[in-house]
């Protein structure tokens, strides 16, 4: 997803801190699979690609639950919080590549 994260773990002994991590990698693959915008082949990416085309698109609970709140930040800010600024992220992602602020 484009982050750098550390998990620090406290367990009773390291065979319960070697499972909890393990599990929490796992769940990190998964909602990268699921959230990534970096990983074309991801859900997010094809809920993109299908924007526009008038056709519904069953989403994962995971997803799903991210829109929701997405959509409710979006109201409690009146706005200014936007899920849907992907074309600004490329945008800037372009001119990070370029070293040229986009005009």
């Amino acid at each position: 997803m484009g982050s750098v994260f550390r998990l620090v773990l406290y367990a009773e002994s390291q065979a319960e801190a070697s499972k909890a991590a393990q599990a929490a990698f796992k769940r990190i693959v998964e909602l990268n699979q699921i959230l990534s915008d970096y990983d074309p082949e991801s859900e997010v990416n094809s809920l993109s690609a299908s924007s526009g085309k008038g056709k519904w698109v069953k989403l994962s609970p995971d997803l799903l639950e991210m829109l929701s709140q997405a959509s409710n930040y979006s109201q409690v800010s009146k706005g200014d919080f936007d899920v849907t600024v992907g074309p600004m992220v490329r945008l800037w992602r372009k001119s990070v590549r370029e070293a040229k602020l986009p005009e």
